[in-house]
């Protein structure tokens, strides 16, 4: 009994860091994509801002990709190794979550 709390709470954390990694790593995209969308849109007729900051758009929608297929990847795999954390995870109640429940 005690092993089967003690998995639910191991899968708990990781579902809280996943849930977290993934915010910060869309927060920093937003912020990148925001940054290179001012840079082209006020580079004027400077064509090597322009095409850093291009580039710099490419790179963050690239990223983007791969990021969203990673979550993809991961809801797939934890849907046969947990069920619950696969649960949890796609319908977000893992940010809803609390340190203090982990024990119990």
């Amino acid at each position: 009994m005690s092993n089967a709390v003690h998995l639910t709470s191991l899968v708990s954390y990781f579902a809280v860091a996943i849930a977290l990694l993934y915010d910060f790593v869309f927060l920093a995209l937003f912020i990148i994509i925001l940054i290179n969308g001012f840079k082209y849109l006020f580079s004027g007729i400077n064509p090597d801002l322009k095409e850093k900051s291009r580039k710099g758009l490419e790179y963050a929608v690239i990223g983007l990709i791969v990021i969203v297929l990673a979550y993809i990847i991961i809801v797939f795999i934890a849907g046969f190794v947990s069920p619950q954390f696969s649960s949890s995870f796609i319908h977000g109640s893992t940010l809803n979550f609390s340190f203090s429940n982990l024990g119990n």
